[in-house]
This record gives C-alpha cells, structure tokens and sequence, in this order.
C-alpha cells in the first residue's frame, strides 16, 4: 500500500467515527463546541477523501501519520461513548 493508501483509509476511519459520535449528539443535550468539532473532522475527512479521489492527491508521511494518531485518539475515546456522549460533554452538567 502507498502512503496516499493509508492516508485515505484513516480518513474514511475517522469519517465513520465522527458519523458514529454525531448520531449521539442532539441540540438539547450535547455543548455546541462538541457537536463543532465533530462536523469539523466529518467535513475534514470529505475533503480529504474528495481530495484523493477527484484532485489525485498524494499524501506523505507527515499526514498521513496526523490522520493515524487522530484514529488512534477516536478509538482509545470511543470506549467513552459507549453510553452515549460522555457526561463533560453534557449541557447542564457543572464543570
């Protein structure tokens, strides 16, 4: 596999991670600034994806080793999700 390869596919891990957190997010109950950062990486990851896809982007190590430890970070995390969005991440819950 080339380093465009591993690239591509940390993004479309990270896109279904980020997909997986948003279906748990609502308006209601979830801060803002997460709900943000989630549709922040989604929207990364698609132009990333499309970057590869339709502009023949070539990725190098340096990216492609970002893109690696932010799926490194979304599968260590997940386990926090498993119940739904983490408590911090609540509105109404003190800090």
């Amino acid at each position: 596999m080339t380093t465009t390869s591993f690239f591509f596919a940390g993004c479309v891990f990270l896109l279904a991670t980020s997909f997986c957190r948003m279906v748990r997010t609502t308006k209601d109950s979830t801060l803002l600034a997460i709900r943000v950062v989630i549709h922040v990486l989604a929207c990364a990851c698609i132009a990333a994806i499309g970057a590869v896809l339709v502009a023949d982007y070539r990725a190098r190590w340096p990216e492609t080793g970002l893109v690696w430890a932010m799926c490194a970070v979304q599968w260590v995390t997940g386990a926090l999700w498993s119940d739904g969005v983490p408590i911090p991440f609540r509105k109404g819950v003190r800090r």
